[in-house]
């Protein structure tokens, strides 16, 4: 085991073996261009550090490898000078690199914190957890976890430079604040694509004494977005999902996206600027709750093998706007709109594409 209490400079790598921990107490730089933190000889130690961890010169790279063990860094990374790249368990080996990872600080701030950074691998089944409030990098972004859990009493950004968000397989369960992931901030570039394989979902957990759904904005500019369940496990409903604002060239969806008010008008939207394409059966849920939340999609409504991806839109009193052409070059299947209820009204600008060729291939209720 190797325990460090103080401010620290590392200048070379550090490796335990029999499953040693490392422990460092105390704010962190790193001095070398590539520190390996490697404790998975005899199968894992825990590695945490307790404090922030920063480069304390350009082009350094930080790997953290802690096998079956879990590795937490408590503090900010790269908030006073970025590293250029950033792996913690990321390595996939012979499937042992299987801990978990927990961030309790930011990466980066006002600028990024890191260049493409890796946390978890595909073979990570621990929890990849995030306590800080923003994750910045300014290279492609990558979670793979078990499951996540991002929770905060302020608001949480994971935000990069116009570079992928992706987050593995393993559901997202987020505490009860907003939640957002931009890949073109400043808006000054095309954006890059933002992928969850796992459902969003929310807590019951109390915030200020009171339960709050949290609102989800998913802004990939002129890139995709793809998603799974939100506000769904794939089984039944969670109904802690407030709002829901996607951007980008296609929204790609595969399961139910079910939202739920807060208060007052607050009744849980689900907006998406750009066009919608079905991957999979597609349900937009916005009155389970009792809510009646509005639904807009601006752009068009495909599907990915004709007449195959279905959609149904139930929103009670919450009105209804597709505000493309609907099927305008792959049909839809069975389509309903809030066919069975609800009072709010529906607004659809075309229904297959110009000069006559259908938009779906199954019915059409509204």
């Amino acid at each position: 085991d190797i325990t460090i209490t103080g401010p620290t400079k590392l200048q070379g790598n550090i490796t335990t073996a029999n499953n040693g921990v490392i422990g460092i107490t105390g704010n962190t730089t790193v001095d070398v261009a590539t520190l390996a933190i490697d404790t998975t000889a005899g199968g894992g130690g825990a590695v945490t550090i307790t404090g922030t961890l920063d480069s304390l010169t350009s082009a350094r790279n930080l790997d953290i490898n802690s096998g079956t063990a879990a590795t937490e860094i408590t503090g900010a990374i790269g908030n006073t000078l970025a590293f250029t790249t950033v792996d913690i368990n990321a390595v996939v080996g012979d499937g042992t690199n299987t801990g978990g990872v927990t961030l309790g600080g930011n990466i980066g701030g006002g600028s990024a914190g890191s260049g493409a950074t890796n946390i978890g691998n595909t073979g990570t089944t621990g929890a990849i957890t995030l306590n800080g409030t923003t994750y910045f990098t300014s290279g492609a972004l990558a979670f793979d976890g078990g499951s996540y859990v991002i929770s905060n009493a302020s608001d949480v950004t994971i935000k990069t430079s116009n570079q992928t968000v992706d987050f593995g397989t393993g559901d997202l369960t987020l505490g009860n604040m907003g939640f957002t992931v931009d890949t073109d901030p400043g808006n000054t570039g095309a954006g890059g694509n933002i992928t969850f394989a796992g459902n969003i979902l929310g807590t019951t957990a109390l915030a200020s004494g009171s339960a709050v759904a949290s609102d989800v904005t998913l802004d990939a500019d002129t890139a995709d977005v793809t998603v799974l369940g939100i506000g769904h496990d794939g089984t039944n409903d969670n109904n802690e999902i407030n709002d829901v604002i996607f951007t980008g060239s296609d929204i790609k969806t595969n399961g139910t996206i079910n939202t739920t008010g807060n208060t007052g008008s607050d009744t849980g939207q689900v907006t998406v600027t750009g066009k919608l394409k079905l991957v999979g059966n597609t349900t937009i849920d916005t009155s389970a709750s009792g809510n009646n939340g509005p639904v807009s999609i601006t752009g068009d409504v495909d599907a990915t093998n004709a007449g195959t991806q279905t959609l149904t839109i139930t929103s009670g009193s919450g009105a209804v706007d597709l505000g493309g052409k609907f099927g305008n070059t792959v049909a839809v299947g069975n389509t309903t709109i809030n066919s069975s209820s609800g009072s709010g009204t529906i607004a659809i600008e075309q229904v297959g594409q110009d000069g006559g060729t259908a938009g779906t291939e199954g019915t059409f209720s509204i």
